[in-house]
């Protein structure tokens, strides 16, 4: 193994789901010179690709058409393979409520679109340092 590749397994997986192409390019173009990231439209098959996949952290739409970002959380959260994943809901619908719920989902950070790239990078890094911390205890 190459010391590149074994710098790219050491940097965090990030999972961006947003049903909307253009803005899952955007959040991927902001994250990917500090992160390994993959992207999905979502859809049913949404959770197999992220067991697939195994990601640190999952940045989650709200409103996708055939599964809700509030539905794959609680699905992550439920299961035992995918319960300790990350997840950040990034997000042009919001309300107090709205964030209230996906907190009580498991959600670790909620973000409003139209987004800051600087912050979406300075949170999207503390959630994955708080975890780091998590892992090593």
């Amino acid at each position: 193994m190459s010391i590149e590749e074994s710098n790219e397994k050491l940097q965090p997986l990030i999972g961006i789901i947003d049903d909307d192409v253009r803005n899952g390019r955007l959040v991927s173009r902001v994250l990917s010179a500090d992160f390994r990231v993959f992207t999905s439209t979502g859809g049913e098959g949404v959770i197999d690709e992220i067991r697939a996949e195994k990601p640190d952290l999952v940045l989650l739409d709200l409103n996708m058409p055939v599964i809700s970002g509030k539905e794959i959380c609680r699905r992550l959260k439920a299961e035992k393979e995918t319960e300790n994943i990350s997840v950040l809901f990034l997000t042009g619908h919001s309300s107090d409520d709205v964030e209230e719920e996906c907190f009580d989902l498991g959600a670790d950070d909620f973000i409003t679109k139209p987004f800051n790239p600087s912050t979406l990078r300075v949170r999207v890094g503390r959630i994955l340092q708080i975890k780091a911390f998590q892992n090593e205890l």
